[in-house]
């Protein structure tokens, strides 16, 4: 067995022990310190994300209320668009008096001014007094009486030409089975003379 002796003095040998301590210490001290300077910059770092994705949020969120706005203005417009487009799908379809006055004004000439359009008789429906058996004649007349019989168109034309183009017109169209002329005569027009006549179209 081979005896050892430990020819460091016990002075110099406690500061060694002491000084590899203090390495220790020191070494742990720069790590701690190099961590939590990592931690702070990586909480730096996420702390700088986290406010660069609030603004982004709050940019999508303002574009967003935007876009709601937008929305509700483009639901608005459509629906009165849609409204519109049931009025005038109404108007075409079920009211047959818009659809003959339109007829009219593609079938008067330039020469021609209509002054008055009306049903004959004015009062559809609308019975006169009875003079015999009331009711019978009630009975044989109620359904004729209660649609128009003819159509009453009033107005002035600059002269017979003109006034026979549009009798031709209504006569050659598809609406009305006879178009009459009652009357017609010379009158004061605006600033001249025009010919004033009274047409009857029967369906």
């Amino acid at each position: 067995m081979i005896a050892t002796i430990d020819l460091i003095p016990p002075g110099l040998h406690q500061r060694r022990c002491r000084w590899v301590r203090l390495r220790a210490y020191g070494t742990l001290l720069v790590l701690l310190v190099v961590g939590i300077g990592l931690a702070g910059l990586q909480t730096s770092r996420r702390a700088r994300q986290v406010h660069e994705l609030n603004q982004v949020a709050a940019q999508l969120r303002s574009a967003q209320a935007r876009l709601d706005r937008q929305g509700l203005a483009v639901s608005a417009e459509l629906a009165g668009t849609q409204r519109l487009l049931r009025e005038a799908e109404r108007l075409r379809n079920g009211h047959r008096w818009s659809r003959l006055l339109a007829y009219l004004a593609a079938q008067v000439p330039d020469s021609v001014l209509l002054v008055m359009v009306s049903t004959d008789p004015a009062e559809p429906g609308k019975r006169g007094s009875r003079t015999r058996s009331g009711r019978q004649a009630h009975n044989a007349q109620g359904r004729q009486n209660d649609r128009p019989q003819a159509l009453a168109i009033r107005g002035y034309a600059l002269g017979h030409t003109d006034l026979a183009a549009f009798l031709r017109k209504l006569q050659e169209g598809e609406v009305f089975d006879s178009v009459s002329l009652l009357h017609s005569k010379r009158e004061p027009f605006l600033e001249g003379e025009g010919l004033a006549f009274t047409l009857t179209c029967h369906w």
